[in-house]
């Protein structure tokens, strides 16, 4: 069975999955939330869930 982290580098190699992976980092890093704001969310959800 091959590893997908194998057939990442061999598909880096192709400079249209090179782009579009390039692409996504900008939208994954828009979603990233840090561990403060993470902090934040559960525990707002948690108020939220025991009013």
């Amino acid at each position: 069975m091959t590893k997908l982290s194998d057939l990442h580098k061999k598909w880096r190699r192709d400079p249209d999955y090179r782009a579009a992976y390039d692409a996504l980092e900008i939208e994954f890093a828009k979603t990233t939330l840090s561990k403060a704001q993470l902090d934040e969310k559960a525990t707002t959800q948690t108020r939220k869930t025991v009013n």
